[in-house]
Protein backbone atom coordinates (compact mmCIF):
# COMPACT_ATOMS: atom_id res chain seq x y z
CA UNK A 1 0.00 0.00 0.00
CA UNK A 2 1.62 3.55 -0.97
CA UNK A 3 0.88 6.39 0.57
CA UNK A 4 2.18 9.87 -1.02
CA UNK A 5 4.00 12.33 1.79
CA UNK A 6 2.29 14.12 4.55
CA UNK A 7 -1.04 12.19 3.22
CA UNK A 8 -2.84 10.10 5.94
CA UNK A 9 -3.04 6.20 5.23
CA UNK A 10 -6.38 5.25 4.60
CA UNK A 11 -8.00 2.95 8.18
CA UNK A 12 -7.12 -0.76 8.56
CA UNK A 13 -9.88 -2.81 9.34
CA UNK A 14 -10.20 -4.91 12.24
CA UNK A 15 -13.40 -7.16 11.99
CA UNK A 16 -14.01 -9.13 15.47
CA UNK A 17 -16.62 -11.53 15.20
CA UNK A 18 -18.60 -13.50 17.83
CA UNK A 19 -20.23 -16.43 17.26
CA UNK A 20 -23.62 -17.35 17.00
CA UNK A 21 -24.58 -14.39 18.79
CA UNK A 22 -28.35 -13.17 17.79
CA UNK A 23 -29.57 -9.12 18.03
CA UNK A 24 -31.95 -10.27 20.44
CA UNK A 25 -29.25 -11.94 22.79
CA UNK A 26 -27.24 -8.86 22.39
CA UNK A 27 -29.73 -6.55 23.51
CA UNK A 28 -30.37 -8.74 26.90
CA UNK A 29 -26.70 -8.52 27.40
CA UNK A 30 -26.03 -4.62 26.94
CA UNK A 31 -29.11 -4.14 28.87
CA UNK A 32 -28.00 -5.78 31.74
CA UNK A 33 -24.70 -4.62 31.26
CA UNK A 34 -22.29 -7.32 31.02
CA UNK A 35 -20.57 -5.78 27.99
CA UNK A 36 -19.90 -2.33 28.84
CA UNK A 37 -17.74 -1.78 26.26
CA UNK A 38 -19.70 -2.87 22.81
CA UNK A 39 -22.67 -0.67 25.25
CA UNK A 40 -20.52 2.25 25.24
CA UNK A 41 -19.71 2.13 21.65
CA UNK A 42 -23.81 2.25 20.69
CA UNK A 43 -24.47 4.86 23.32
CA UNK A 44 -22.01 7.58 22.22
CA UNK A 45 -23.24 6.43 18.78
CA UNK A 46 -19.38 6.23 17.16
CA UNK A 47 -20.84 3.00 15.76
CA UNK A 48 -23.93 1.73 14.89
CA UNK A 49 -26.02 -1.62 15.03
CA UNK A 50 -27.31 -2.78 12.07
CA UNK A 51 -29.42 -6.32 11.56
CA UNK A 52 -28.65 -8.75 9.53
CA UNK A 53 -30.43 -12.45 8.10
CA UNK A 54 -28.14 -15.25 7.75
CA UNK A 55 -30.66 -17.04 5.84
CA UNK A 56 -30.56 -20.85 5.63
CA UNK A 57 -28.56 -22.95 6.33
CA UNK A 58 -27.67 -20.17 9.20
CA UNK A 59 -24.28 -21.27 10.53
CA UNK A 60 -20.63 -20.32 10.30
CA UNK A 61 -19.56 -21.96 7.51
CA UNK A 62 -21.76 -20.10 4.92
CA UNK A 63 -21.69 -16.95 6.80
CA UNK A 64 -18.01 -16.94 6.79
CA UNK A 65 -18.00 -17.93 3.02
CA UNK A 66 -20.27 -15.29 2.36
CA UNK A 67 -18.53 -12.47 4.42
CA UNK A 68 -14.88 -13.01 3.73
CA UNK A 69 -15.52 -14.20 -0.05
CA UNK A 70 -19.06 -13.33 -1.17
CA UNK A 71 -20.23 -16.51 -1.96
CA UNK A 72 -21.57 -18.63 -0.05
CA UNK A 73 -21.10 -21.40 -2.71
CA UNK A 74 -22.27 -24.80 -2.40
CA UNK A 75 -22.49 -24.97 1.34
CA UNK A 76 -25.93 -26.29 2.24
CA UNK A 77 -25.61 -26.96 5.63
CA UNK A 78 -22.52 -27.10 8.95
CA UNK A 79 -22.40 -30.80 7.72
CA UNK A 80 -23.86 -32.61 4.59
CA UNK A 81 -23.23 -35.95 2.72
CA UNK A 82 -21.55 -36.23 -0.65
CA UNK A 83 -23.14 -38.79 -2.48
CA UNK A 84 -20.57 -38.83 -5.18
CA UNK A 85 -17.84 -40.07 -2.99
CA UNK A 86 -19.94 -41.66 -0.21
CA UNK A 87 -18.66 -39.61 2.29
CA UNK A 88 -19.88 -36.73 5.14
CA UNK A 89 -18.30 -33.36 4.63
CA UNK A 90 -17.92 -31.77 8.14
CA UNK A 91 -17.22 -27.99 8.33
CA UNK A 92 -14.85 -28.30 11.12
CA UNK A 93 -12.63 -30.75 9.57
CA UNK A 94 -9.45 -29.48 8.39
CA UNK A 95 -9.07 -31.55 5.16
CA UNK A 96 -12.93 -30.69 4.57
CA UNK A 97 -12.60 -26.30 5.91
CA UNK A 98 -9.64 -26.49 3.36
CA UNK A 99 -11.85 -27.79 0.38
CA UNK A 100 -14.69 -25.56 1.56
CA UNK A 101 -12.36 -22.65 1.14
CA UNK A 102 -11.06 -23.24 -1.86
CA UNK A 103 -14.55 -23.78 -3.14
CA UNK A 104 -15.67 -20.39 -1.92
CA UNK A 105 -12.08 -18.53 -3.32
CA UNK A 106 -12.82 -19.61 -6.95
CA UNK A 107 -14.35 -16.45 -8.02
CA UNK A 108 -14.34 -14.86 -4.93
CA UNK A 109 -13.21 -11.98 -3.89
CA UNK A 110 -10.89 -12.22 -0.50
CA UNK A 111 -11.59 -9.89 2.34
CA UNK A 112 -8.84 -10.60 3.46
CA UNK A 113 -6.13 -10.49 0.74
CA UNK A 114 -2.80 -8.82 2.44
CA UNK A 115 -4.51 -9.28 6.11
CA UNK A 116 -4.61 -12.09 8.59
CA UNK A 117 -7.50 -14.22 9.68
CA UNK A 118 -7.22 -15.52 13.70
CA UNK A 119 -9.40 -18.45 14.83
CA UNK A 120 -11.55 -18.78 12.17
CA UNK A 121 -13.23 -21.51 10.17
CA UNK A 122 -12.34 -20.45 6.56
CA UNK A 123 -8.55 -18.24 5.25
CA UNK A 124 -10.64 -14.95 3.71
CA UNK A 125 -7.05 -15.51 1.46
CA UNK A 126 -5.42 -13.96 3.90
CA UNK A 127 -1.47 -13.94 3.62
CA UNK A 128 -1.23 -14.90 7.31
CA UNK A 129 -3.96 -17.67 9.54
CA UNK A 130 -3.62 -18.30 13.09
CA UNK A 131 -6.20 -21.14 14.31
CA UNK A 132 -7.85 -21.07 11.08
CA UNK A 133 -9.31 -24.83 10.78
CA UNK A 134 -9.04 -24.33 6.67
CA UNK A 135 -4.90 -24.31 7.60
CA UNK A 136 -4.64 -26.83 9.96
CA UNK A 137 -3.97 -29.28 7.16
CA UNK A 138 -1.16 -27.15 5.63
CA UNK A 139 2.51 -26.19 6.21
CA UNK A 140 4.36 -27.67 9.40
CA UNK A 141 4.03 -24.38 11.65
CA UNK A 142 5.31 -24.19 15.42
CA UNK A 143 4.51 -20.78 16.32
CA UNK A 144 1.65 -21.85 18.35
CA UNK A 145 3.66 -24.89 20.64
CA UNK A 146 5.80 -21.57 21.55
CA UNK A 147 3.37 -19.87 22.95
CA UNK A 148 2.74 -22.81 25.01
CA UNK A 149 6.22 -23.42 26.41
CA UNK A 150 5.84 -19.93 28.30
CA UNK A 151 5.48 -20.94 31.82
CA UNK A 152 3.99 -17.87 32.98
CA UNK A 153 1.21 -18.11 30.65
CA UNK A 154 0.64 -21.75 30.94
CA UNK A 155 0.25 -21.30 34.95
CA UNK A 156 -2.51 -18.23 34.56
CA UNK A 157 -3.81 -20.02 31.78
CA UNK A 158 -4.74 -23.61 33.90
CA UNK A 159 -5.77 -21.60 36.96
CA UNK A 160 -8.53 -19.82 34.30
CA UNK A 161 -9.59 -22.92 33.06
CA UNK A 162 -10.17 -24.51 36.34
CA UNK A 163 -11.95 -21.55 37.42
CA UNK A 164 -14.12 -21.97 34.16
CA UNK A 165 -14.61 -25.50 34.67
CA UNK A 166 -15.94 -24.40 38.30
CA UNK A 167 -18.16 -22.04 36.58
CA UNK A 168 -19.52 -24.97 34.09
CA UNK A 169 -20.59 -27.15 37.44
CA UNK A 170 -21.74 -24.52 38.99
CA UNK A 171 -24.12 -23.31 36.22
CA UNK A 172 -25.28 -26.72 35.14
CA UNK A 173 -26.29 -27.66 39.15
CA UNK A 174 -27.71 -24.40 39.56
CA UNK A 175 -29.92 -25.45 36.35
CA UNK A 176 -31.21 -28.55 37.71
CA UNK A 177 -32.03 -27.46 41.25
CA UNK A 178 -34.33 -24.69 39.70
CA UNK A 179 -35.37 -27.01 37.15
CA UNK A 180 -35.13 -24.56 34.31
CA UNK A 181 -36.08 -25.67 31.09
CA UNK A 182 -35.21 -26.59 28.64
CA UNK A 183 -31.55 -27.86 29.54
CA UNK A 184 -29.45 -31.04 29.06
CA UNK A 185 -27.25 -32.58 30.28
CA UNK A 186 -23.95 -30.92 30.50
CA UNK A 187 -21.50 -33.50 32.37
CA UNK A 188 -18.69 -35.61 30.86
CA UNK A 189 -15.71 -33.83 29.03
CA UNK A 190 -17.90 -30.49 28.17
CA UNK A 191 -16.51 -28.38 31.20
CA UNK A 192 -12.83 -29.29 29.68
CA UNK A 193 -14.65 -28.23 25.64
CA UNK A 194 -16.03 -25.08 27.66
CA UNK A 195 -12.63 -24.36 29.66
CA UNK A 196 -10.36 -24.58 26.29
CA UNK A 197 -12.62 -22.42 24.42
CA UNK A 198 -13.24 -19.96 26.78
CA UNK A 199 -9.89 -19.38 28.10
CA UNK A 200 -7.01 -20.78 25.87
CA UNK A 201 -8.43 -20.24 22.74
CA UNK A 202 -9.76 -16.59 23.52
CA UNK A 203 -6.72 -15.81 25.55
CA UNK A 204 -4.19 -17.11 22.42
CA UNK A 205 -6.98 -15.62 19.82
CA UNK A 206 -6.07 -11.64 21.68
CA UNK A 207 -2.62 -11.94 22.17
CA UNK A 208 -2.62 -12.42 18.42
CA UNK A 209 -4.32 -10.45 16.90
CA UNK A 210 -2.73 -7.64 19.48
CA UNK A 211 0.55 -8.75 17.57
CA UNK A 212 -0.97 -7.56 14.54
CA UNK A 213 -2.31 -4.79 15.60
CA UNK A 214 0.99 -3.80 16.70
CA UNK A 215 2.75 -4.63 13.23
CA UNK A 216 -0.11 -2.68 11.69
CA UNK A 217 -1.20 -5.44 9.61
CA UNK A 218 -3.67 -3.56 7.27
CA UNK A 219 -7.07 -5.96 7.34
CA UNK A 220 -7.56 -8.72 10.46
CA UNK A 221 -10.32 -10.69 11.07
CA UNK A 222 -10.82 -12.87 13.92
CA UNK A 223 -13.57 -14.98 15.44
CA UNK A 224 -14.37 -15.74 19.19
CA UNK A 225 -16.22 -19.05 19.50
CA UNK A 226 -16.91 -19.37 23.63
CA UNK A 227 -20.53 -17.87 23.58
CA UNK A 228 -21.92 -20.21 21.30
CA UNK A 229 -20.35 -23.27 22.92
CA UNK A 230 -21.97 -22.06 26.17
CA UNK A 231 -24.98 -20.95 24.46
CA UNK A 232 -25.54 -24.49 22.99
CA UNK A 233 -25.61 -26.21 26.42
CA UNK A 234 -26.74 -23.90 28.58
CA UNK A 235 -29.08 -21.73 26.58
CA UNK A 236 -28.56 -18.25 24.76
CA UNK A 237 -29.68 -15.67 27.59
CA UNK A 238 -28.90 -18.05 30.05
CA UNK A 239 -26.02 -16.95 32.96
CA UNK A 240 -23.73 -19.19 31.91
CA UNK A 241 -23.59 -17.53 28.15
CA UNK A 242 -24.27 -13.79 29.28
CA UNK A 243 -21.29 -14.34 31.39
CA UNK A 244 -19.04 -15.41 28.80
CA UNK A 245 -20.40 -12.27 26.68
CA UNK A 246 -19.02 -10.31 29.41
CA UNK A 247 -15.57 -12.17 29.64
CA UNK A 248 -15.68 -11.29 25.68
CA UNK A 249 -16.22 -7.79 25.89
CA UNK A 250 -13.31 -7.24 28.11
CA UNK A 251 -11.25 -8.69 25.18
CA UNK A 252 -12.65 -6.13 22.51
CA UNK A 253 -11.71 -3.20 24.89
CA UNK A 254 -7.90 -4.41 25.25
CA UNK A 255 -8.32 -4.97 21.18
CA UNK A 256 -9.51 -1.10 20.72
CA UNK A 257 -6.74 -0.36 22.96
CA UNK A 258 -4.17 -2.18 21.00
CA UNK A 259 -5.34 -0.33 18.27
CA UNK A 260 -4.80 2.76 19.58
CA UNK A 261 -1.34 2.43 19.76
CA UNK A 262 -1.34 0.88 16.27
CA UNK A 263 1.04 2.50 13.73
CA UNK A 264 -1.69 2.74 11.87
CA UNK A 265 -5.24 3.79 12.84
CA UNK A 266 -8.32 1.26 12.77
CA UNK A 267 -11.76 0.85 12.34
CA UNK A 268 -13.43 -1.36 14.62
CA UNK A 269 -16.49 -3.53 13.69
CA UNK A 270 -17.93 -6.22 16.24
CA UNK A 271 -20.04 -8.84 14.30
CA UNK A 272 -22.05 -11.94 14.42
CA UNK A 273 -22.47 -14.95 11.63
CA UNK A 274 -25.78 -16.19 12.66
CA UNK A 275 -27.66 -16.50 15.92
CA UNK A 276 -28.99 -19.17 18.30
CA UNK A 277 -32.67 -19.98 18.85
CA UNK A 278 -33.90 -22.16 22.21
CA UNK A 279 -35.79 -25.25 23.08
CA UNK A 280 -36.29 -28.26 23.64
CA UNK A 281 -34.75 -30.98 21.56
CA UNK A 282 -36.76 -32.99 19.28
CA UNK A 283 -36.01 -36.25 21.32
CA UNK A 284 -37.48 -34.40 24.56
CA UNK A 285 -40.19 -33.83 22.72
CA UNK A 286 -41.30 -36.90 20.97
CA UNK A 287 -39.05 -39.38 23.16
CA UNK A 288 -37.10 -40.51 19.95
CA UNK A 289 -34.10 -39.00 17.80
CA UNK A 290 -35.37 -38.04 14.27
CA UNK A 291 -32.95 -41.06 12.59
CA UNK A 292 -35.10 -43.78 15.58
CA UNK A 293 -38.16 -42.37 14.23
CA UNK A 294 -36.73 -42.77 10.43
CA UNK A 295 -35.44 -46.34 10.75
CA UNK A 296 -38.88 -47.18 12.53
CA UNK A 297 -40.78 -45.89 9.60
CA UNK A 298 -38.13 -47.80 6.98
CA UNK A 299 -38.17 -50.41 9.19
CA UNK A 300 -34.08 -50.73 8.18
CA UNK A 301 -30.97 -49.00 10.21
CA UNK A 302 -30.51 -45.29 9.28
CA UNK A 303 -26.85 -43.51 9.16
CA UNK A 304 -26.94 -40.65 11.40
CA UNK A 305 -24.22 -37.40 11.16
CA UNK A 306 -25.49 -35.36 14.42
CA UNK A 307 -22.91 -33.93 16.79
CA UNK A 308 -23.81 -32.66 20.70
CA UNK A 309 -21.15 -29.69 19.86
CA UNK A 310 -19.31 -27.44 17.84
CA UNK A 311 -16.60 -27.27 20.42
CA UNK A 312 -14.59 -30.34 19.54
CA UNK A 313 -13.58 -29.20 16.29
CA UNK A 314 -11.67 -26.28 18.93
CA UNK A 315 -10.12 -28.43 20.96
CA UNK A 316 -9.05 -30.53 18.28
CA UNK A 317 -7.85 -26.91 16.57
CA UNK A 318 -5.44 -25.71 18.94
CA UNK A 319 -4.21 -29.23 19.74
CA UNK A 320 -3.74 -29.65 15.85
CA UNK A 321 -1.34 -26.27 15.23
CA UNK A 322 0.30 -26.54 18.94
CA UNK A 323 1.63 -29.95 18.00
CA UNK A 324 3.10 -29.17 14.28
CA UNK A 325 6.37 -28.60 15.73
CA UNK A 326 9.74 -30.24 16.02
CA UNK A 327 10.07 -29.34 19.63
CA UNK A 328 11.08 -32.58 22.81
CA UNK A 329 7.47 -31.76 23.90
CA UNK A 330 5.91 -31.53 21.20
CA UNK A 331 7.26 -35.12 19.57
CA UNK A 332 6.38 -37.05 23.14
CA UNK A 333 2.70 -35.18 22.64
CA UNK A 334 2.40 -36.32 18.78
CA UNK A 335 3.85 -40.02 20.38
CA UNK A 336 1.12 -39.69 23.12
CA UNK A 337 -1.84 -39.10 20.50
CA UNK A 338 -0.81 -40.77 18.26
CA UNK A 339 -3.92 -43.25 17.83
CA UNK A 340 -5.91 -40.20 17.24
CA UNK A 341 -3.91 -38.29 14.58
CA UNK A 342 -5.14 -38.91 11.60
CA UNK A 343 -2.56 -36.77 8.80
CA UNK A 344 -1.56 -34.32 11.00
CA UNK A 345 -4.84 -33.56 12.51
CA UNK A 346 -5.86 -34.89 16.09
CA UNK A 347 -9.12 -36.08 16.44
CA UNK A 348 -11.44 -36.29 19.62
CA UNK A 349 -14.47 -36.43 20.16
CA UNK A 350 -17.65 -38.59 18.68
CA UNK A 351 -17.96 -39.08 15.03
CA UNK A 352 -19.80 -42.49 14.57
CA UNK A 353 -20.33 -41.53 10.68
CA UNK A 354 -16.66 -41.90 9.83
CA UNK A 355 -16.37 -44.90 11.82
CA UNK A 356 -18.85 -46.73 9.70
CA UNK A 357 -17.49 -48.37 6.62
CA UNK A 358 -19.92 -48.50 4.42
CA UNK A 359 -23.23 -46.29 5.03
CA UNK A 360 -27.11 -47.60 5.08
CA UNK A 361 -29.61 -46.79 2.84
CA UNK A 362 -30.60 -43.42 3.97
CA UNK A 363 -28.56 -41.13 5.59
CA UNK A 364 -29.23 -37.90 7.64
CA UNK A 365 -27.02 -35.00 8.32
CA UNK A 366 -28.04 -32.74 11.23
CA UNK A 367 -27.37 -28.75 11.32
CA UNK A 368 -29.46 -27.93 14.83
CA UNK A 369 -32.99 -27.85 13.48
CA UNK A 370 -32.21 -28.49 9.51
CA UNK A 371 -31.54 -31.78 8.50
CA UNK A 372 -30.68 -33.15 5.05
CA UNK A 373 -31.85 -36.57 4.42
CA UNK A 374 -29.76 -38.96 1.30
CA UNK A 375 -31.13 -41.82 -0.34
CA UNK A 376 -27.52 -43.11 -0.73
CA UNK A 377 -27.52 -45.63 -2.62
CA UNK A 378 -29.35 -43.31 -5.69
CA UNK A 379 -26.67 -41.29 -6.94
CA UNK A 380 -28.25 -37.37 -7.98
CA UNK A 381 -31.46 -35.60 -6.84
CA UNK A 382 -33.72 -38.19 -5.65
CA UNK A 383 -37.39 -36.72 -6.61
CA UNK A 384 -40.65 -37.51 -4.22
CA UNK A 385 -41.63 -40.06 -6.26
CA UNK A 386 -38.55 -42.24 -6.36
CA UNK A 387 -38.29 -41.76 -2.24
CA UNK A 388 -41.58 -43.07 -1.93
CA UNK A 389 -41.14 -45.99 -4.55
CA UNK A 390 -37.82 -46.59 -2.26
CA UNK A 391 -39.40 -46.02 1.27
CA UNK A 392 -43.52 -46.11 0.92
CA UNK A 393 -44.59 -44.02 3.56
CA UNK A 394 -41.99 -42.05 4.46
CA UNK A 395 -42.38 -38.87 3.21
CA UNK A 396 -46.16 -38.69 4.25
CA UNK A 397 -44.77 -39.76 7.71
CA UNK A 398 -42.12 -37.04 8.14
CA UNK A 399 -44.94 -34.52 6.65
CA UNK A 400 -47.04 -35.25 9.27
CA UNK A 401 -44.64 -35.44 12.65
CA UNK A 402 -45.24 -32.65 14.64
CA UNK A 403 -41.86 -31.83 15.03
CA UNK A 404 -41.23 -31.47 11.92
CA UNK A 405 -42.62 -28.11 10.35
CA UNK A 406 -42.08 -28.31 7.12
CA UNK A 407 -39.99 -30.57 3.81
CA UNK A 408 -38.15 -29.70 1.00
CA UNK A 409 -38.35 -31.94 -1.92
CA UNK A 410 -38.24 -32.12 -5.97
CA UNK A 411 -41.81 -33.24 -7.83
CA UNK A 412 -41.70 -35.34 -10.39
CA UNK A 413 -41.34 -32.42 -13.25
CA UNK A 414 -37.89 -31.31 -11.04
CA UNK A 415 -39.33 -28.47 -9.08
CA UNK A 416 -38.44 -27.68 -5.46
CA UNK A 417 -41.50 -28.01 -3.19
CA UNK A 418 -41.92 -27.31 0.53
CA UNK A 419 -44.40 -29.96 1.97
CA UNK A 420 -46.43 -29.98 5.36
CA UNK A 421 -49.37 -31.83 7.06
CA UNK A 422 -51.93 -29.08 5.53
CA UNK A 423 -50.33 -27.68 2.74
CA UNK A 424 -47.67 -27.24 -0.18
CA UNK A 425 -45.64 -24.23 -2.02
CA UNK A 426 -44.34 -24.89 -5.23
CA UNK A 427 -41.05 -22.27 -4.77
CA UNK A 428 -40.53 -21.68 -8.18
CA UNK A 429 -44.08 -20.74 -9.35
CA UNK A 430 -45.30 -19.16 -6.21
CA UNK A 431 -48.48 -21.90 -6.22
CA UNK A 432 -49.88 -23.11 -2.66
CA UNK A 433 -52.36 -25.45 -2.24
CA UNK A 434 -53.79 -25.64 1.57
CA UNK A 435 -52.17 -23.54 4.48
CA UNK A 436 -48.53 -21.98 2.85
CA UNK A 437 -46.08 -23.99 4.90
CA UNK A 438 -43.80 -20.95 5.01
CA UNK A 439 -46.13 -18.14 6.04
CA UNK A 440 -46.39 -17.09 9.04
CA UNK A 441 -43.02 -16.63 10.35
CA UNK A 442 -40.93 -13.64 11.41
CA UNK A 443 -38.98 -13.37 8.29
CA UNK A 444 -40.78 -12.40 4.94
CA UNK A 445 -41.96 -15.18 2.80
CA UNK A 446 -39.76 -14.14 -0.45
CA UNK A 447 -36.37 -13.96 2.26
CA UNK A 448 -37.22 -17.84 2.60
CA UNK A 449 -38.62 -19.25 -0.65
CA UNK A 450 -35.16 -17.27 -2.10
CA UNK A 451 -33.07 -18.86 0.93
CA UNK A 452 -34.67 -22.29 -0.20
CA UNK A 453 -34.31 -21.88 -3.87
CA UNK A 454 -30.65 -21.33 -2.86
CA UNK A 455 -30.11 -24.54 -0.47
CA UNK A 456 -32.22 -26.92 -3.20
CA UNK A 457 -29.45 -25.39 -6.11
CA UNK A 458 -26.34 -26.84 -3.74
CA UNK A 459 -24.92 -30.35 -5.10
CA UNK A 460 -24.54 -31.02 -1.53
CA UNK A 461 -28.59 -30.97 -0.62
CA UNK A 462 -30.28 -33.60 0.40
CA UNK A 463 -33.26 -35.61 -1.19
CA UNK A 464 -35.38 -34.00 1.68
CA UNK A 465 -34.77 -30.79 3.68
CA UNK A 466 -36.26 -31.09 6.88
CA UNK A 467 -36.73 -27.82 9.30
CA UNK A 468 -37.64 -28.74 12.81
CA UNK A 469 -40.96 -27.76 14.53
CA UNK A 470 -40.66 -24.06 15.18
CA UNK A 471 -43.16 -22.15 18.16
CA UNK A 472 -44.85 -19.40 16.88
CA UNK A 473 -44.85 -18.00 20.52
CA UNK A 474 -41.51 -17.19 21.73
CA UNK A 475 -40.11 -18.92 18.37
CA UNK A 476 -38.66 -21.90 19.81
CA UNK A 477 -37.12 -24.63 17.83
CA UNK A 478 -36.92 -28.68 18.32
CA UNK A 479 -33.66 -29.13 17.33
CA UNK A 480 -32.25 -32.72 15.69
CA UNK A 481 -28.89 -32.51 17.53
CA UNK A 482 -28.96 -33.00 21.52
CA UNK A 483 -28.19 -28.63 21.94
CA UNK A 484 -31.09 -27.00 23.58
CA UNK A 485 -29.51 -23.45 21.52
CA UNK A 486 -28.98 -24.47 18.22
CA UNK A 487 -29.36 -22.95 15.07
CA UNK A 488 -28.95 -24.34 11.22
CA UNK A 489 -32.14 -23.68 10.03
CA UNK A 490 -35.65 -21.27 10.45
CA UNK A 491 -36.57 -20.56 13.39
CA UNK A 492 -36.60 -18.09 16.62
CA UNK A 493 -33.41 -16.02 16.81
CA UNK A 494 -30.74 -18.05 14.63
CA UNK A 495 -31.33 -16.01 12.24
CA UNK A 496 -30.88 -12.92 12.72
CA UNK A 497 -27.19 -11.62 13.33
CA UNK A 498 -25.60 -8.02 13.47
CA UNK A 499 -22.73 -5.78 12.59
CA UNK A 500 -21.77 -2.69 14.62
CA UNK A 501 -19.68 -0.36 12.29
CA UNK A 502 -18.34 2.93 12.77
CA UNK A 503 -20.91 5.19 12.38
CA UNK A 504 -19.63 7.74 9.10
CA UNK A 505 -19.75 4.70 7.65
CA UNK A 506 -23.02 4.75 4.79
CA UNK A 507 -25.01 1.99 5.52
CA UNK A 508 -28.51 0.56 5.12
CA UNK A 509 -30.74 0.27 8.15
CA UNK A 510 -31.34 -3.51 7.75
CA UNK A 511 -28.66 -6.39 5.45
CA UNK A 512 -30.17 -9.08 3.93
CA UNK A 513 -27.05 -11.87 4.02
CA UNK A 514 -23.66 -12.48 4.33
CA UNK A 515 -22.97 -11.36 0.88
CA UNK A 516 -24.09 -8.01 1.74
CA UNK A 517 -22.31 -7.77 4.97
CA UNK A 518 -18.56 -8.87 2.41
CA UNK A 519 -19.89 -5.70 0.25
CA UNK A 520 -20.24 -3.53 3.16
CA UNK A 521 -16.51 -4.45 4.69
CA UNK A 522 -14.97 -4.48 1.06
CA UNK A 523 -16.61 -0.80 0.62
CA UNK A 524 -14.43 0.40 3.89
CA UNK A 525 -11.74 -1.68 3.46
CA UNK A 526 -7.89 -0.25 2.67
CA UNK A 527 -6.40 -0.75 -0.88
CA UNK A 528 -3.73 -4.09 0.38
CA UNK A 529 -1.35 -5.95 -2.23
CA UNK A 530 -2.52 -8.90 -1.78
CA UNK A 531 1.44 -9.96 -1.94
CA UNK A 532 2.54 -7.28 0.77
CA UNK A 533 4.01 -9.43 3.47
CA UNK A 534 2.40 -12.72 2.15
CA UNK A 535 3.42 -15.75 3.91
CA UNK A 536 2.10 -18.93 5.30
CA UNK A 537 3.55 -18.24 8.60
CA UNK A 538 1.48 -16.63 11.84
CA UNK A 539 2.68 -14.08 13.30
CA UNK A 540 5.96 -14.62 15.50
CA UNK A 541 5.16 -15.06 19.02
CA UNK A 542 5.31 -12.77 21.75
Amino acid sequence: MTVAFGQRPPPGLLVVQLDGLSVAALDVAVRRAPMPTLGAMLERRSHRLVPWWAGIPAQTTSSQAGILYGDIGDIPAFRWYDKRRRRLIVSNHPFDAAEIDRRAADGGEPLLAGGTSVGNLLTGGAARSALTMGTIAGEVRGELWERLRDPHFIAVEAVEMLREIGREIAGATRQRLRRIRPRMKRGGSFPIQRAIANVLARDLTTRIVREELERGTPVIYATYVGYDVVAHHAGPTSADALRVLRDLDRELKRLIRAARRSPLEYDVVVLSDHGQAAGSTFRQRYGETLERFVSRVIEDPVTAAVGTTESWGTVNELLSEALRSDRRGARRAQRLLRPRIRDGYVQLGPDRTRRRREPSEIVIAASGNLAHLYLADVPGRVTLDTIREHQPGLVEALARHPGIEWLVGRSDGGAPIVLAERGFRDLRTGEVRGEDPVAGHDVPVERIVAALLDVDAMDGCGDLVLNGRIDREGGAVAAFEELVGSHGGLGGDQGHAFVVVPARWDVAAELDGPVAVHDLLMAHRPPVDATEGATSEPPAAA
